[in-house]
Protein backbone atom coordinates (compact mmCIF):
# COMPACT_ATOMS: atom_id res chain seq x y z
CA UNK A 1 0.00 0.00 0.00
CA UNK A 2 2.47 2.61 0.92
CA UNK A 3 4.56 1.16 -2.43
CA UNK A 4 0.85 2.73 -3.78
CA UNK A 5 0.94 6.04 -2.34
CA UNK A 6 4.58 6.59 -3.15
CA UNK A 7 4.16 6.13 -6.63
CA UNK A 8 1.05 7.76 -6.95
CA UNK A 9 3.01 11.10 -5.15
CA UNK A 10 5.92 11.11 -7.44
CA UNK A 11 2.97 10.60 -10.53
CA UNK A 12 1.20 13.92 -9.41
CA UNK A 13 4.34 15.54 -8.76
CA UNK A 14 5.92 14.77 -11.85
CA UNK A 15 2.66 15.84 -13.89
CA UNK A 16 3.18 19.36 -11.77
CA UNK A 17 6.72 19.54 -13.15
CA UNK A 18 5.67 19.22 -16.26
CA UNK A 19 2.54 21.20 -16.37
CA UNK A 20 5.02 24.32 -14.34
CA UNK A 21 7.93 23.63 -17.24
CA UNK A 22 4.84 24.21 -20.11
CA UNK A 23 3.72 27.63 -18.28
CA UNK A 24 7.65 28.78 -17.80
CA UNK A 25 7.75 28.13 -22.15
CA UNK A 26 4.50 29.58 -22.47
CA UNK A 27 3.15 26.73 -23.80
CA UNK A 28 -0.44 26.78 -22.52
CA UNK A 29 -1.95 30.12 -23.87
CA UNK A 30 -4.42 28.14 -25.52
CA UNK A 31 -5.57 26.12 -22.92
CA UNK A 32 -5.24 29.03 -21.29
CA UNK A 33 -7.64 31.08 -23.00
CA UNK A 34 -10.19 28.12 -23.46
CA UNK A 35 -10.39 27.69 -19.87
CA UNK A 36 -10.75 31.68 -19.26
CA UNK A 37 -13.34 32.02 -21.93
CA UNK A 38 -15.61 28.79 -20.32
CA UNK A 39 -15.07 30.51 -16.70
CA UNK A 40 -16.38 33.78 -18.16
CA UNK A 41 -19.41 32.45 -19.78
CA UNK A 42 -20.74 31.60 -16.41
CA UNK A 43 -20.21 34.55 -15.12
CA UNK A 44 -23.89 36.06 -13.30
CA UNK A 45 -24.73 36.78 -9.76
CA UNK A 46 -24.72 33.59 -8.10
CA UNK A 47 -21.52 31.86 -9.79
CA UNK A 48 -19.52 35.36 -8.83
CA UNK A 49 -20.82 35.03 -5.01
CA UNK A 50 -20.03 31.48 -5.00
CA UNK A 51 -16.38 31.96 -6.43
CA UNK A 52 -15.66 34.73 -4.03
CA UNK A 53 -16.86 32.53 -1.02
CA UNK A 54 -14.97 29.53 -2.41
CA UNK A 55 -11.90 31.60 -2.56
CA UNK A 56 -12.04 33.51 1.11
CA UNK A 57 -12.40 30.03 2.53
CA UNK A 58 -8.91 29.21 1.29
CA UNK A 59 -7.23 32.53 1.89
CA UNK A 60 -4.39 33.08 4.52
CA UNK A 61 -6.78 34.74 7.47
CA UNK A 62 -9.23 31.86 7.21
CA UNK A 63 -6.81 28.89 6.91
CA UNK A 64 -4.71 30.83 10.16
CA UNK A 65 -7.76 30.76 11.90
CA UNK A 66 -9.31 27.45 11.29
CA UNK A 67 -5.49 25.65 11.94
CA UNK A 68 -5.07 27.89 15.38
CA UNK A 69 -8.62 26.66 16.36
CA UNK A 70 -7.90 22.82 15.08
CA UNK A 71 -4.59 23.16 17.43
CA UNK A 72 -5.97 24.66 20.67
CA UNK A 73 -9.29 21.85 20.40
CA UNK A 74 -7.16 18.96 20.16
CA UNK A 75 -3.41 19.37 20.99
CA UNK A 76 -2.64 16.07 19.01
CA UNK A 77 0.05 14.89 16.37
CA UNK A 78 -2.67 15.41 13.76
CA UNK A 79 -2.91 19.14 14.21
CA UNK A 80 1.03 19.19 14.59
CA UNK A 81 1.02 17.79 11.45
CA UNK A 82 -1.37 19.93 10.13
CA UNK A 83 0.36 23.23 11.33
CA UNK A 84 3.52 21.74 9.42
CA UNK A 85 1.79 21.10 6.48
CA UNK A 86 0.48 24.24 6.12
CA UNK A 87 3.46 25.65 6.18
CA UNK A 88 4.96 23.39 3.56
CA UNK A 89 2.33 24.32 1.29
CA UNK A 90 3.09 28.17 2.15
CA UNK A 91 7.00 27.76 1.79
CA UNK A 92 6.47 25.61 -1.35
CA UNK A 93 3.78 27.92 -3.42
CA UNK A 94 6.22 30.39 -2.60
CA UNK A 95 9.41 28.84 -3.99
CA UNK A 96 7.42 27.68 -7.42
CA UNK A 97 6.05 31.22 -7.98
CA UNK A 98 9.52 32.70 -8.01
CA UNK A 99 10.78 29.95 -10.36
CA UNK A 100 7.85 30.43 -12.71
CA UNK A 101 7.44 34.69 -12.12
CA UNK A 102 3.49 34.29 -14.12
CA UNK A 103 1.67 37.72 -14.24
CA UNK A 104 -1.80 37.70 -13.15
CA UNK A 105 -4.47 38.12 -15.78
CA UNK A 106 -5.56 41.53 -15.76
CA UNK A 107 -9.30 41.33 -17.23
CA UNK A 108 -12.80 41.02 -16.01
CA UNK A 109 -10.94 39.98 -12.81
CA UNK A 110 -13.91 39.30 -9.74
CA UNK A 111 -10.73 39.89 -6.45
CA UNK A 112 -7.94 42.15 -6.78
CA UNK A 113 -4.60 39.93 -5.76
CA UNK A 114 -1.13 40.38 -5.76
CA UNK A 115 1.94 38.71 -7.06
CA UNK A 116 2.79 36.48 -9.40
CA UNK A 117 -0.05 33.46 -10.53
CA UNK A 118 1.22 30.20 -10.70
CA UNK A 119 1.00 27.86 -8.99
CA UNK A 120 -2.24 29.23 -7.47
CA UNK A 121 -1.64 29.53 -4.06
CA UNK A 122 -5.29 29.52 -2.97
CA UNK A 123 -5.59 26.04 -4.29
CA UNK A 124 -2.84 24.95 -3.44
CA UNK A 125 -3.57 25.38 0.20
CA UNK A 126 -7.23 24.28 0.05
CA UNK A 127 -6.19 20.63 -1.67
CA UNK A 128 -3.53 20.64 1.28
CA UNK A 129 -5.64 21.96 4.36
CA UNK A 130 -8.83 21.24 3.46
CA UNK A 131 -7.68 17.62 1.67
CA UNK A 132 -5.81 16.55 5.26
CA UNK A 133 -9.26 17.06 6.79
CA UNK A 134 -10.65 14.78 4.40
CA UNK A 135 -8.15 12.15 4.95
CA UNK A 136 -8.68 12.60 8.77
CA UNK A 137 -12.78 12.42 8.33
CA UNK A 138 -12.00 9.20 6.54
CA UNK A 139 -9.85 7.20 8.77
CA UNK A 140 -11.06 8.80 12.24
CA UNK A 141 -14.91 9.16 12.30
CA UNK A 142 -15.80 5.89 13.10
CA UNK A 143 -19.62 6.38 12.48
CA UNK A 144 -20.29 6.24 8.56
CA UNK A 145 -23.32 8.19 8.17
CA UNK A 146 -21.40 11.16 9.76
CA UNK A 147 -18.38 10.45 8.23
CA UNK A 148 -20.15 10.44 4.44
CA UNK A 149 -21.73 13.80 5.77
CA UNK A 150 -18.36 15.40 6.38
Amino acid sequence: MKNKKLLLSCFFFLLFLIIMLLVVLGKTTGFDQAIYQAIISCRGDFFDFYFITITKLANTVTIIFIVLLFVLLFRNKDSLFLVISSVDCILLNTIFKYIVRRSRPMELRLISQGGYSFPSGHTMMAVCFYGYFLYLALTKIKNKVFRYCV
